[in-house]
């Protein structure tokens, strides 16, 4: 989930519950302010559920929730919503977008392994004919 993002790239930082993560700038398609999420049933508790942001339907994803059992510290209600680009349809919660020169360790986001580690240890759900 970890990536090194070209030296071109700028990274937009933001803050979910005690943790910093970083994406590169060209992977955003949009931050939208926090809206109400449709729940999606028996998703894990990374997914938080749906959000309509643009007119594209996003999977909005609690990355602070990634891991050993999550961070309990992130239960607070987000102020944002990181539209991602891509064929995956995702985004991710953000209570805060910080300002650059920040001095504390950034989790730079690898945006093509964010849904395997959202579902990681759960079966994806297969259409059956």
């Amino acid at each position: 989930m970890v990536d090194r993002p070209s030296r071109s790239d700028n990274l937009i930082l933001f803050a979910r519950g005690s943790h910093q993560f970083g994406v590169a700038e060209s992977e955003i398609a949009a931050i939208v302010d926090w809206q109400t999420l449709a729940p999606l049933p028996h998703a894990p508790e990374s997914v938080m559920g749906v959000a309509g942001v643009h007119g594209r339907m996003l999977t909005v994803l609690d990355v602070a929730r990634f891991g050993d059992g999550g961070d309990s510290s992130s239960t607070g209600k987000p102020d944002k919503i990181i539209a991602l680009r891509g064929d995956e349809q995702l985004a991710l919660a953000a209570d805060e977008i910080i300002e650059a020169g920040n001095e504390n360790e950034v989790t730079v986001l690898n945006v093509k392994g964010l849904f395997p580690a959202a579902i990681q240890g759960r079966e994806r759900r297969r259409r059956r004919f």
